[in-house]
């Protein structure tokens, strides 16, 4: 079930990365994060190696971003990982 996240109240000094890290304990509905916004503005993330994240009912979905500030502008790296 995908969901939208928006992270608030990042700073926007340029040449810094803010990394956030998920920790989604999942239930019978699993979720992930299919969107991102920064402050409600949309962001595009650019998942690890091109791969869309399949979460999985009733284990532990692992989500990290990293934000990435440059030239006024932002970069989203995203990475996934199940466990159990």
């Amino acid at each position: 079930f995908p969901v939208t996240i928006n992270f608030t109240n990042v700073p926007t000094t340029d040449n810094r990365v803010h990394n956030f890290t998920l920790i989604l304990y999942q239930g019978a509905t699993a979720y992930y994060p299919s969107a991102v916004q920064i402050d409600g503005s949309a962001q595009t993330i650019l998942w690890f190696e091109g791969n869309t994240p399949v979460p999985v009912a009733n284990k532990t979905d692992v989500v990290s971003f990293s934000l990435i500030r440059v030239a006024s502008a932002w970069r989203v790296l995203g990475s996934f990982g199940t466990h159990g």
